[in-house]
C-alpha cells in the first residue's frame, strides 16, 4: 500500500515499513514510520492530541489490514491552516 503523508510531499511504500508509532512531543503528537532499526523515524503526520493520533493510526491499521492500494494521512485540525507562504516577502532578504 502507498501512504501519502499529511503534508502531501512524500509517498511511502508500506511494504518497506517495519512499524508505525505515535510519538508525543511538546507541541504536537507525531505518527511516525520506522523503515528499519538503523534508519531514523519518518514523520507521516502531525496531530493536535494523542486521541486524534490514535484515531488516525487505527484508520491506517484498518486500511492496511483490508489490503487497500493507497491511504492519504489526513490533516490535523490544529495544524490545518499552517502552510508555508511562498511569495516575494519570504524570498527577499534585506536591502531595498
Amino acid at each position: 500500500m502507498y501512504i501519502l503523508d499529511s503534508a502531501q510531499k512524500t509517498i511511502h511504500n508500506s511494504d518497506f515499513i517495519e512499524r508505525y508509532t505515535i510519538s508525543p512531543k511538546e507541541d504536537a503528537v507525531l505518527i511516525c514510520a520506522a523503515l528499519g532499526m538503523d534508519t531514523p523515524l519518518v514523520t507521516l503526520g502531525k496531530y493536535e492530541s494523542e486521541a486524534e493520533a490514535r484515531h488516525i493510526i487505527m484508520e491506517l491499521f484498518g486500511e492496511l489490514s483490508r489490503g487497500a492500494t493507497y491511504y492519504e494521512m489526513p490533516d490535523s485540525r490544529l495544524f490545518h491552516d499552517q502552510r508555508e507562504i511562498k511569495d516575494h516577502r519570504i524570498r527577499r532578504r534585506g536591502g531595498s
